[in-house]
């Protein structure tokens, strides 16, 4: 470990803050001070305690103009940032001021910091996973795991900006972060105020509490915190949020916040140890155990991958005059949630991208809601409540004690605009509904035998479990980024959600002896152009940037030149105005013999290996080559060969979306070295070489990547074999090789 440094303050006349110039970690700060770090300095925190820390309380450490605490330079990937940059631990009443924090794990880490106030500044490159998920396909081991955090795998696992732990009334206002993966975590804490913050434009959460409760959540833009997602491809969020709740966080209210165009905007979950799924030292009550009395007011939860809001196995929250427009799932779902108030919310235009769960209010399980004087128009079905056999949940302890099944929900007064299905019901044998809602849904409703609309008295709702606190902070951003509105405009990159406003470059797919490329924003201001440097291998592979289109993004090419068979590996910087990206791919120029036949039951390729690979040899079996067998029509989503353009003279021999396989050779020179097979399939795959298996994994999965080295002793042609098979729902193969360093 380093030794501790503590840097002497220099004062200047007339300043009412004492300068402190900071120059290397460990530098320790006993009283107030104005930071000052020289431009272009990188000072890296190895031991990982911080490189400025707070020692002392009662005081103000203001960052002066043009001071950057910069962790690390851009040769290191985001994915690699290490260190904590302001470390702040069991010392109360401190005030951060205009911090401009760059490249750690964690820029702000406070614990046991009471009355904390962490004011203005900017917190950009901090640590972000690297999305495997493509715009063609997704990869499921880039799913987040939120249920933990007892021992900071928030904080170890994922990164922060701002961590702040076991602390009472702290304070963070206008702090402004991007391109990292997580905002602001509260673990542990109670009566803050957040407010007129920007975390935006994330890879994770923008705000995430965990058993914490009594806090005020204000006038924050959490926009775009988003992985998972390719429009009209695939829309799975895969736990990102703009805000989310996790463990027993109760009594919290969230006002006038935009969270859109995130994996759910407000993502609420009681948490396993309210379930009852961990296991504990003393007997615990489950008894109304969740995520309750939190009040969600004056919101815009719009345009989510997955859902607007989600909070469930919570009681006696209130979701009231939110915007809940556009979400690819559903507006709200509350399942297994009691006593919930859904009241004055604007809720159209979702679930238009889910076929099974799409809806404007979904609520399974639920007993006692209260849904009135909502705005529904344009859902695929306005309200759904049910009953389903969730055979694991019911024997969990939480649904022991609290669980009553679908009934006695109350629908009162909305707005209906939809002409057919505005409320389904399965298996909730009492909905209440008023007199003038009966009539209103006359011919609109889809009920089982099991369920029925009993009218009753529900003009209105008892009033909120607390007051309803007033709007704090200054800022106003519901609507402020109107012109973004619509899933359309969520592009994902490697890093995480193009921001609309710098460059972004990506990969859209590899196409065997090519690789595109996709560059949003306009990089090529200022006359500068875009500069291709360091071009490896230059006389085999090939690029081309397609012409400028306003709106559109523009396309790079990178290939193989006419008659290169083999692999070509390429590696080469692109630069321009805001934009330095290194680019590496290897380019397989081959050609595939493909043949893709149905299964059935009697050839299950999990059962009956042998009996699947003759079917191939059968004539309903459809062969054809190909020169790609990667990350382009093989992504086929629901649908099948048959949704193949280049297939088209073959759509009426091809087998369906389900049950078919697919078997593709080819003859391969592959150079001396080590070279990384990667698959990424759903459901199962084999590659073998020369008739040996590198990779199996020949079983019933969603979207998973594999990988295997195979080393080549000396420059040779092996035979490559790929088999793949597909059960039900999505689709997906790919085949990338890549030199293993």
């Amino acid at each position: 470990m380093l030794p501790l440094l503590v840097l002497i303050a220099h004062f200047t006349a007339g300043d009412p803050l004492p300068e402190l110039r900071v120059t290397t970690d460990n530098t320790l700060v006993t009283r107030s001070c104005r930071i000052i770090i020289e431009p272009d300095t990188i000072i890296a925190d190895p031991d990982g305690n911080g490189v400025i820390q707070i020692m002392a309380d009662d005081l103000t450490v203001e960052f002066a103009e043009g001071s950057l605490l910069r962790g690390a330079g851009i040769d290191r990937s985001d994915d690699q940032l290490t260190g904590t940059g302001i470390r702040i631990h069991d010392h109360r009443n401190v005030t951060i001021r205009n911090a401009f924090v760059e490249g750690f794990h964690c820029a702000i880490h406070a614990t046991s910091a009471d009355k904390l106030t962490i004011e203005g500044g900017r917190i950009t490159r901090g640590f972000r996973q690297r999305l495997r998920s493509t715009p063609q396909g997704e990869d499921q081991a880039d799913w987040l795991w939120p249920h933990t955090n007892d021992n900071n795998q928030w904080l170890t696992d994922y990164g922060a900006a701002i961590y702040i732990e076991d602390s009472d009334a702290p304070s963070v206002h206008g702090v402004h972060v991007r391109r990292s993966q997580n905002g602001i975590i509260l673990d542990r804490v109670r009566n803050a105020q957040i407010f007129d913050n920007d975390a935006s434009f994330l890879s994770g959460w923008g705000l995430s509490m965990w058993r914490s409760s009594d806090n005020l959540i204000s006038r924050n833009a959490f926009d775009f915190c988003i992985r998972g997602y390719s429009h009209g491809i695939y829309n799975r969020g895969q736990d990102s949020a703009g805000i989310l709740l996790f463990e027993q966080c109760s009594d919290n209210q969230f006002i006038e916040n935009s969270a859109t165009h995130c994996g759910d905007g407000f993502f609420c979950f009681a948490g396993k140890e309210a379930l009852g799924e961990l296991a504990t030292t003393q007997p615990m009550d489950f008894t109304g155990i969740g995520c309750n009395r939190n009040i969600l007011k004056g919101n815009d939860f719009s345009f989510a991958a997955a859902h607007g809001v989600e909070l469930t196995f919570s009681f006696d929250n209130w979701i009231v005059g939110n915007r809940l427009v556009g979400n690819a799932i559903c507006g709200v779902w509350a399942g297994y949630s009691q006593r919930t108030v859904v009241l004055q919310n604007d809720i159209g235009m979702n679930g238009r991208a889910s076929s099974s769960e799409g809806g404007g209010i979904n609520i399974e399980h639920g007993f006692e809601n209260g849904l009135s004087a909502n705005r529904f128009h344009d859902n695929s079905i306005d309200i759904s409540l049910w009953s389903d056999d969730d055979a694991h949940l019911l024997t969990l302890p939480w649904a022991k004690v609290n669980h009553k099944g679908s009934d006695r929900n109350i629908i009162g007064e909305n707005t209906w605009s939809d002409a057919q299905r505005v409320v389904r019901l399965r298996k909730s044998p009492v909905t209440l509904v008023s007199e003038a809602s009966l009539a209103a849904l006359a011919g609109r409703t889809d009920t089982d035998a099991e369920s029925t609309l009993v009218t009753s008295p529900v003009e209105g709702f008892s009033p909120p479990p607390a007051v309803v606190r007033s709007a704090i902070g200054d800022k106003r951003p519901v609507g402020s980024r109107s012109q973004l509105d619509g899933r359309e405009n969520i592009f994902m990159g490697e890093w995480g959600p193009w921001d609309h406003q710098t460059p972004l470059l990506r990969l859209t797919a590899r196409q065997g002896a090519r690789d595109l490329y996709e560059l949003f924003g306009d990089a090529t201001s200022g006359g500068g152009g875009v500069a291709m440097i360091g071009l490896d291998g230059a006389g085999d592979v090939g690029t081309q940037f397609g012409d400028i289109v306003p709106g559109v993004p523009r396309a790079l090419t990178v290939g193989t030149r006419a008659g290169i068979v083999g692999l070509r590996p390429y590696e080469f910087r692109v630069q321009s105005t805001g934009l330095d990206q290194m680019l590496r791919g290897t380019l397989i120029s081959t050609l595939w013999s493909i043949r893709v036949f149905p299964w059935s039951d009697v050839a299950d390729p999990r059962k009956e290996q042998e009996a699947w690979r003759k079917l191939a040899t059968l004539p309903t079996a459809v062969a054809f080559t190909s020169d790609d067998l990667g990350g382009g029509w093989l992504r086929f989503g629901r649908g099948g060969t048959r949704d193949v353009p280049f297939l088209a003279e073959f759509r009426n021999t091809l087998p369906g979306p389900d049950h078919f396989g697919l078997i593709a050779t080819t003859r391969l020179n592959i150079p001396a070295g080590s070279w990384k097979f990667t698959t990424l399939s759903d459901d199962g795959v084999r590659v073998l070489i020369n008739g040996q298996p590198i990779i199996e994994n020949w079983t019933w999965h969603g979207p998973t990547t594999d990988a295997a080295t195979f080393k080549q002793a000396e420059s040779s042609i092996v035979q490559i074999t790929v088999e793949y098979f597909e059960i039900d729902g999505n689709a997906t193969l790919d085949l990338d090789i890549q030199p293993q360093p």
